[in-house]
Formats: C-alpha cells, sequence, structure tokens
C-alpha cells in the first residue's frame, strides 16, 4: 500500500475509485486507507447501475485479478476511451496493445506495486490524448478489428463453418 500512498499524496490531486460488490475484504479495505491516512482519497463504492458513468470519468483502469477468463471489462473501458493496468490473469493480455492502449503486470498473484503505481501514473499523464481510441485511433482499430460485434460474428460463423466441414468430412471418410 506503500506505493500507493506515495502516489496519492504526491504531485497533481489524484482520487482512487475502488468499485466492487461489497464484500467481506471492504472494510478491511476502508480500514487500511483510513490509517494511512488516505481515506478521503478513495470512493469506495457498491454494485452499480451506472458503471459506465463510473469508467468514463477515470484516467486509468486497473484490473488486479487472480482469475480471470476473458475480462470483457478491459475491452470495455478502452471502447470507453480509458486506458488499462492489469495483471495476466486469464486472457487480459489478449485484450490490449501492450505499452500502448495498457500495461500488462509481472503476474497475478504479487504484482510489483511500484510497477503497478509507475504504469497507472504514465497512463494517467496520457489521459489527456484521447487521439488512441478515436475512430482512426490505433486503439480502436486494434478493439474493432478483435472484439467489435461484427469481428466476433465473423470469427464465430468462421469456426462454426470448419467445424461443420471438418464434422462432414470425417462423417464421408466414415461411410467410404
Amino acid at each position: 500500500m506503500d506505493p500507493l500512498r506515495r502516489a496519492l499524496s504526491q504531485g497533481p490531486p489524484q482520487d482512487a475509485h475502488r468499485h466492487g460488490r461489497g464484500g467481506r475484504l471492504l472494510p478491511g479495505a476502508i480500514k487500511l486507507a483510513e490509517d494511512l491516512g488516505i481515506a478521503d482519497r478513495i470512493l469506495f463504492t457498491d454494485r452499480s447501475s451506472t458503471v459506465g458513468y463510473w469508467v468514463a470519468k477515470m484516467d486509468v483502469f486497473l484490473l488486479l485479478s487472480r482469475y480471470e477468463g476473458l475480462p470483457n471489462v478491459l475491452i470495455e473501458a478502452q471502447y470507453m476511451g480509458v486506458r488499462v493496468v492489469t495483471t495476466p490473469a486469464g486472457g487480459a493480455s489478449e485484450c490490449l496493445i501492450n505499452g500502448t492502449t495498457g500495461y500488462v503486470l509481472e503476474c497475478c498473484e504479487q504484482p510489483c506495486l511500484d510497477n503497478l503505481v509507475m504504469r497507472a501514473h504514465e497512463l494517467a499523464n496520457r489521459a489527456g490524448d484521447r487521439s488512441l481510441f478515436a475512430l482512426d485511433g490505433a486503439g480502436r482499430r486494434f478493439l474493432d478489428e478483435n472484439f467489435s460485434i461484427p469481428q466476433m460474428l465473423k470469427s464465430f460463423v468462421s469456426c462454426t463453418a470448419s467445424t461443420c466441414a471438418s464434422e462432414a468430412d470425417q462423417l464421408q471418410s466414415q461411410a467410404a
């Protein structure tokens, strides 16, 4: 927590927002923030039906999961023009251009907090430059080429067609 405390106590005003579903760790997180003297700089929220509103206000989105599938939240944040920092949980590294639209940290279990803060600070300093996610920006092109609805449908149809063709070939060879 020292790197976070240093980041929140230095330089231009920065605030941290923690969103989620409450849970058993929330009281401890609040107490830790109070003990570190940074509770007034962190907004702890519970479940919300307006998550998009909060994400769009962020300079950087952090996902510090140990376990994930394909974390849609990283894709969604970038589509809202927000750069991301994430652990390499699940398919997280597939969701961004490392070093451009965000950063993938070195591990899931105990990521280096100094590296996390450094990367988040670097991306926050570039948050005002929205060209990366503009319609013709490299970040937007990456997202559209990999995660847009038309691209996912095209991939699904292609995969389904090749699977069906392969099964048809197997049936034909078994029948012969």
